[in-house]
């Protein structure tokens, strides 16, 4: 197997993410809200819930945090990791959060992102964002979901106007 060191320390990893991990929300915010709450409920709440809460609430949060660490065991060697690490994951999911706003609040503030020692303006790349999704996005007559009842059915134009 070949590997590739990704970074050399903790500090070269947050300075890297804090460059352009905004990008993986789209350079939005709502997104990144959502991933945040959902990092925190599963990540790292579940760990402050086994010294803050008691009773059912406890156990309950002692069985997310058993199936997380074992989980984590049972994978890790297959990427080269120690099993041990899963024991990091609340502290490694808030370093993440915390390269991943950083990097949101540097571009918001500075209105542009840097890649490769390029500054691009904000407004532009998110605008290319948006026309690549609808390049890559598959016309509504070729999707495989079924459009919401009262919609337009299969095989009619969802811009006609309803039949009569």
């Amino acid at each position: 197997m070949i590997t590739v060191e990704w970074y050399a320390s903790l500090a070269e990893m947050i300075a890297g993410l804090r460059k352009n991990a905004f990008a993986a929300t789209g350079h939005r915010l709502l997104p990144l809200i959502a991933l945040t709450l959902f990092v925190l409920a599963l990540d790292v709440w579940p760990w402050i819930a086994l010294l803050a809460t008691g009773g059912p609430t406890q156990l309950l949060n002692t069985m997310i945090v058993l199936a997380s660490v074992l989980s984590y065991a049972d994978t890790a060697p297959r990427y080269g990791l120690e099993r041990w690490l899963g024991l990091a994951l609340p502290v490694g999911a808030l370093i993440l959060l915390y390269s991943i706003w950083g990097s949101a609040l540097t571009a918001i503030a500075s209105g542009s992102v840097t890649w490769r020692g390029t500054r691009y303006p904000l407004r532009p790349v998110k605008a290319a964002l948006r026309g690549w999704r609808r390049k890559t996005r598959p016309p509504r007559s070729e999707r495989t979901e079924p459009p919401p009842s009262g919609q337009a059915g299969e095989g009619q134009d969802d811009l006609a106007p309803p039949p009569t």
